[in-house]
């Protein structure tokens, strides 16, 4: 196969794998029960595009509320994109002061530092019915002011026993429906704390990673 046609065949490829996404956003103030402030959020409506392996987003139309604008946005959600498996990227080039995401009922196979690092005021992040299987060691080394994790009903079978350790503002730690029986939901510091320590003796820790 001559150089050029493998330059052709690459680009078709790579336009099947990466789906560059202008999203459609209902600009609304919510206030979430596991919050500790109120926040301005771009709640996406278009889900139908997320059918791709991988979502590049690079821009956002919606209605703000007056005086607000993408720098204001304070949480950004995404549910029921049924065929997401991978974290969409870009999110922080358009809305660039997130303290919250949440990203629901979708295929998401797995979360990685890499995409965490872009979101260093990350506060709140709700990733639940989805198909997480493993928290590594890294994962939140760059989200140190996380206080709420929601990761309820994943398929989550492995915790590094170091996964949490540099979270101490940790206050909500929702583990339920999880592959891993063992765990539970802690939604207080002390609580926190405990789940913890049982995650690091080994409680959530399958052979398969050890």
């Amino acid at each position: 196969m001559e150089l050029n046609q493998i330059k052709v065949l690459f680009l078709i490829l790579s336009f099947q794998i990466i789906n560059c996404e202008k999203i459609q956003c209902y600009f609304q103030m919510i206030f979430h029960l596991l919050a500790s402030e109120g926040y301005y959020e771009c709640m996406v409506l278009n889900v139908e595009i997320f059918n791709q392996n991988s979502i590049l987003l690079t821009n956002a139309d919606g209605r703000h509320h007056e005086r607000k604008n993408n720098d204001n946005v304070q949480a950004f959600y995404l549910s029921d994109a049924l065929e997401l498996q991978k974290f969409p990227t870009g999110i922080d080039k358009i809305f660039k002061n997130l303290s919250m995401i949440s990203i629901t009922n979708t295929k998401l196979k797995e979360i990685t530092k890499e995409d965490l690092k872009v979101f260093p005021n990350l506060k709140n992040l709700h990733i639940y019915g989805s198909q997480i299987k493993i928290l590594k060691e890294d994962l939140f080394e760059n989200n140190l002011k996380v206080e709420v994790l929601w990761l309820s009903d994943n398929k989550i079978s492995h915790i590094d026993s170091k996964s949490f350790s540099k979270l101490n503002n940790l206050n909500v730690l929702l583990l339920s429906g999880n592959d891993c029986e063992s765990l539970t939901d802690a939604r207080t510091r002390e609580k926190v704390l405990k789940l913890i320590r049982q995650i690091e003796q080994n409680m959530c820790h399958s052979r398969e990673f050890i």
